[in-house]
């Protein structure tokens, strides 16, 4: 790409990485990290005089039907009628579109990139809160706390 002087870097996280959850540590933690790198790259780019020729898009996509754990999750807290769940073709136009608007950014549902920015910034007490009357009760653990990991 820098010799062509021409490319397009993708990568997709997840509205996760604006919307932190417990009970998903790990998962949660490698999209902020992917959407943190993905910015850092933006500005590297821009740094090396590159930016006008090879650009970046990160997806942010909400729910998505690819881990059984995660619908099954969603039924057992009655829930799966109340949230967007996109099926990954769609996900998969909607960052086709991103890269050839070069848009930096793609959200699905495109209004929460209105949003989640701001989420960032309300007190954690909000947050839950908020949580709280969506998901009308607790989130089942889905992966083991950091402390069961083996560091080994």
């Amino acid at each position: 790409m820098i010799e062509r002087r021409m490319g397009h870097i993708v990568a997709v996280a997840s509205v996760a990485s604006y919307l932190p959850q417990g009970r998903m540590i790990s998962y949660v933690a490698s999209k902020y990290g992917l959407r943190g790198m993905m910015e850092a790259f933006s500005d590297e780019l821009y740094y090396e005089g590159l930016s006008d020729q090879i650009k970046t898009t990160i997806t942010f996509p909400f729910f998505m039907p690819t881990r059984k754990e995660l619908i099954d999750m969603l039924c057992k807290l009655k829930i799966i009628a109340r949230v967007p769940i996109f099926a990954p073709e769609k996900m998969a136009r909607r960052t086709v579109n991103g890269i050839l608007c070069n848009s930096r950014q793609v959200f699905l549902p495109k209004i929460f990139g209105f949003g989640l920015k701001e989420y960032e910034f309300i007190p954690n007490d909000v947050k839950r809160l908020g949580r709280k009357l969506v998901f009308q009760s607790d989130i089942p653990r889905l992966m083991p706390l950091p402390s069961q990991f083996n560091m080994g």
